[in-house]
């Protein structure tokens, strides 16, 4: 059955080459999850553990649906992540572009022609023209300063002491962490039901779940729950000792150590901060459209006035 679906799998040009590896691999005595592991990292320690896991219990077709559930709703969330965001990247975008060119090439033509008929430019004429000829003749220096300010935070960046000060920093201060920390929860959440609910340990389960957050200061806090785990706490006294202070999932890792079914509470715990994200990307995106509208028309009052206001004067000085 496994090679036959793989054999399927073949005909499809994106995965054939890792296909064809995996198939050989189990053809030379590898297992499906070893094949998994010795075919390189576009296979996850999530998947692989999984799979390892269901080999073992002879359950692997159930673990192979879990981490298919689990990857199409990743997938899917971050389809509709950049489904929410991109009308409004798009529209401040074309915006932005609009004014660098009426500043840079439409206005400094028009104000030539008023000037020789020695009309007085309104001062929102004069401030655009003055942005357009600074641009024009000290842009090259202004993309010079910002390409060094930019080498100079990533040397500052380098170090691996700085990464950490920095992702503490976005971590503790609750405005900045937004976003990114509730989608951290949704992942650390959903991958923990997933795997513990393939039977795998839950300390094995926790060390993987570090790998899928990038934040160095989490990582830092994953490996003291891990190391508290280790001595034998329960997992909701280990996550208090390690100064996670999202007071509801340390709650509802409580209640699920209590009932003994720690998979099904992680999913129904996922299942809210994944609802939570929703209703805050909405409300995000809700402010960002009218907000990008009131830009965009903005930019197009203040060009129009720069470039009407001198206009009337000239048509009141034929009359």
């Amino acid at each position: 059955m496994l090679t036959q679906a793989l054999e399927t799998i073949k005909s499809n040009p994106k995965w054939s080459k890792e296909a064809a590896m995996i198939t050989g691999q189990i053809h030379n005595g590898s297992t499906f999850s070893q094949a998994l592991e010795i075919c390189g990292p576009k296979f996850s320690s999530l998947l692989i553990n999984l799979v390892r896991v269901g080999e073992q219990s002879g359950q692997l077709v159930e673990a192979l649906s879990g981490a298919a559930d689990y990857f199409e709703n990743k997938a899917a969330f971050q389809k509709q992540l950049v489904k929410s965001l991109s009308y409004p990247i798009l529209v401040l975008s074309l915006s932005l572009l609009s004014l660098v060119f009426l500043i840079l090439f439409v206005l400094p033509t028009f104000s030539g022609l008023l000037q020789e008929l020695k009309v007085p430019l309104p001062a929102i004429t004069r401030i655009l023209l003055f942005v357009g000829n600074f641009f024009s003749n000290f842009g090259i220096l202004v993309l010079i300063a910002l390409s060094g300010l930019t080498w100079l935070g990533y040397r500052w960046y380098e170090p691996e002491e700085n990464k950490f000060k920095l992702d503490a920093f976005l971590l503790e201060h609750q405005y900045l962490r937004g976003f990114t920390y509730h989608y951290y929860l949704v992942r650390i959440s959903q991958s923990l039901s997933i795997m513990l609910g393939g039977g795998l340990p839950l300390l094995a389960a926790w060390k993987i779940t570090k790998e899928m957050v990038p934040n160095r200061k989490m990582q830092s806090q994953f490996d003291q729950v891990a190391g508290e785990l280790e001595k034998g706490k329960p997992f909701s006294e280990a996550l208090k000792t390690a100064g996670i202070d999202e007071l509801f999932l340390v709650q509802m890792v409580e209640i699920g150590e209590k009932i003994g079914n720690l998979d099904r509470t992680f999913l129904e715990v996922s299942r809210i901060y994944q609802d939570e994200l929703e209703e805050k990307l909405s409300s995000l995106v809700m402010i960002i459209e009218p907000a990008s509208t009131l830009i965009v028309g903005g930019v197009v009052a203040g060009i129009a006035l720069s470039i009407f206001v001198p206009l009337m004067s000239v048509l009141t000085n034929f009359n």
